[in-house]
């Protein structure tokens, strides 16, 4: 599958955000975090069936808003196969 840097953010401390582009299924978001007992996992962001391009788009530019050195990653995944595992 393509895959393209959306955002370049910091190498060292950037956080990363996934936008999984599944065209007429819509997109996906996941955004890596770290849990209360400090474990590192993936969030989706957003509904959980996709959304459409302009509320990604507006998803992503308020975290990126809040945190420039976030780095965002498009995956196009024209069978809606992409899974994070």
């Amino acid at each position: 599958m393509p895959a393209f840097v959306i955002h370049k953010g910091d190498e060292e401390r950037g956080g990363i955000i996934i936008k999984v582009d599944r065209f007429e299924k819509g997109i996906m978001i996941f955004e890596r975090t770290t849990t209360f007992e400090g474990d590192t996992v993936w969030a989706r962001r957003g509904e959980q069936t996709g959304m459409e391009p302009n509320t990604a788009q507006e998803i992503i530019n308020k975290r990126l808003k809040f945190d420039s050195d976030c780095w965002v990653i498009e995956v196009e995944d024209m069978k809606g196969v992409y899974s994070l595992e």
